[in-house]
């Protein structure tokens, strides 16, 4: 739908505890955990505002209890269809390129050709499927070569 937004946020942490999931937006309920601070208000707010906007707000558990083989196959899997999905609008934003050159397309008010402002969104795009190809080339032969650089807190260099 047009009207909806997703905002998806994962990590690749230990999961979250049967415990922790039923509480998870409860009001100051905190994972005991020394290095931390915290209200315990974080996803309580996030759930009223959710609630009171008229959506829903969920936890996929199905990646934490995925093994790393099911992780991977879903990681490849979903970067292969990105990959091919951003081709395709890569091809079909060359055409609109093509064609608006062509045809001389000027904007209405101020006659400037549209094709230059079409070109930039396709060198976007262009940019868009390379990143995309290395990820999906670093996932499938050199899936060592990704890491989490937050995982353990510190930024790795």
């Amino acid at each position: 739908d047009a009207d909806d937004v997703t905002f998806a946020v994962s990590d690749h942490g230990p999961g979250i505890s049967t415990e922790t999931q039923a509480h998870l937006y409860d009001r100051h309920w905190l994972v005991k955990r020394r290095d931390r601070g915290g209200a315990g208000l974080g996803l309580s707010i996030v759930y009223g505002i959710v609630k009171r906007s008229g959506g829903h707000i969920t936890v996929d558990l199905v990646w934490t209890a995925a093994g790393p083989r099911l992780k991977r196959f879903i990681d490849v899997f979903a970067t292969l269809v990105l990959l091919f999905v951003v081709i395709v609008q890569t091809a079909m934003l060359f055409d609109k390129v093509r064609s608006t050159w062509q045809d001389n397309v000027l904007t209405y008010d101020l006659n400037l050709p549209t094709w230059p402002l079409a070109a930039i969104a396709w060198a976007g795009d262009v940019c868009a499927v390379v990143l995309i190809a290395i990820r999906a080339w670093r996932l499938v032969f050199h899936p060592d070569l990704l890491h989490d650089e937050h995982a353990d807190g510190r930024t790795q260099v």
